[in-house]
């Protein structure tokens, strides 16, 4: 697929963006085929999700929510938040997503969290 957003991401009217089910919804109508609405969810979380880089500094005690309701409503998260808002909007949108928790590996290799 070419590396753009989605046309109806790029679309979205701000009177869809209120909810997850309301940005799901839209979404899921818009786009008929189940692979390409799979790929506008993704990129309405990509394109509208700041990584909160400034978090990782913080010990994870700290954090704020990751919930998708908390990521949504504050437009910002971490790979965690992405990830669960992704389901929660698949969820909305009929769409089967899972949420995988794993580690992440550093240059040298040794995992890093």
């Amino acid at each position: 697929l070419p590396a753009e957003l989605h046309p109806l991401v790029r679309a979205l009217p701000p009177e869809h963006e209120t909810s997850i089910t309301s940005v799901a919804r839209y979404l899921r109508d818009g786009e008929p085929d189940p692979f390409l609405r799979v790929k506008a969810l993704h990129d309405y979380v990509a394109d509208r999700i700041a990584y909160d880089a400034p978090l990782l500094a913080l010990p994870t005690h700290r954090w704020p929510s990751q919930e998708a309701q908390h990521v949504f409503r504050t437009r910002k998260g971490v790979c965690e938040g992405y990830a669960r808002l992704l389901v929660a909007l698949g969820r909305a949108a009929g769409a089967e997503i899972v949420y995988l928790a794993g580690d992440a590996r550093d240059e040298a290799g040794g995992i890093s969290g």
